[in-house]
Formats: C-alpha cells, sequence, structure tokens
C-alpha cells in the first residue's frame, strides 16, 4: 500500500485514516452491524452460498453483500435468499495492484 500511498501523493496520515475504517474478520459475529460486506472466499459454489446464508442470519437485513466472484452464477447464489436484491458480484482486474479498476456487477446480470 506504500506505493500506491506515494503514488497518489497521500500522506502517512490518509494512510492511517484509510485503514481505520477497513476492517477485516473470519468471525460473522464480527460482521453484525456492517452495512457493506465484501467477502473473498475460493470459487467454490456450495461455501459461498452458505456464507451468504450465514451473514443474513446474524448481519443487518439492509447489508449489501458482496461476493468477489468471477464465475458463479449471482442468480443462483442468491436464490431463496429475503435479501437477493442486496446481493452484487465484484472482481479486480489483474494484476490487482496496476489495473485501477473493478468490475462490479448486478445479480441479474449472470443468468445462468
Amino acid at each position: 500500500m506504500d506505493i500506491e500511498i506515494k503514488r497518489w501523493s497521500k500522506t502517512a496520515s490518509e494512510k492511517r485514516a484509510v485503514l481505520s475504517r477497513v476492517k477485516a474478520s473470519t468471525k460473522l459475529s464480527d460482521l453484525r452491524n456492517c452495512e457493506l460486506v465484501i467477502e473473498s472466499i475460493d470459487e467454490e459454489f456450495d461455501n459461498k452460498r452458505r456464507l451468504i446464508e450465514d451473514f443474513y442470519h446474524v448481519g443487518k437485513e439492509d447489508a449489501v453483500f458482496v461476493s468477489n466472484t468471477a464465475t458463479l452464477s449471482l442468480t443462483k447464489l442468491s436464490q431463496g435468499i429475503k435479501q437477493a436484491d442486496r446481493i452484487i458480484g465484484m472482481h479486480f482486474l489483474n494484476p490487482v495492484q496496476k489495473v485501477a479498476l473493478v468490475e462490479v456487477v448486478p445479480r441479474h446480470a449472470y443468468l445462468r
């Protein structure tokens, strides 16, 4: 991240401010009050589906769930989930540190 900070002419203080707003966790209970969650687990349908279900059991009902998937059907992943309209797809283009682009995909775009 220091390379990016230098590239964008940001200060160490600005870096700390950005990092203070980013939290990582492997515990669902830590996500209870989040408004936006981005998962980045292995590209395996059953695991991603279970994570979505489990998140909406503990998380805010109106939270946005972002699945970092490039190949799985969001329509299928969100099927039967009450908050299906709050689930979107996202993936970074490689190499991540050089391509300043992220693809954000609405659930209905993956109609397979």
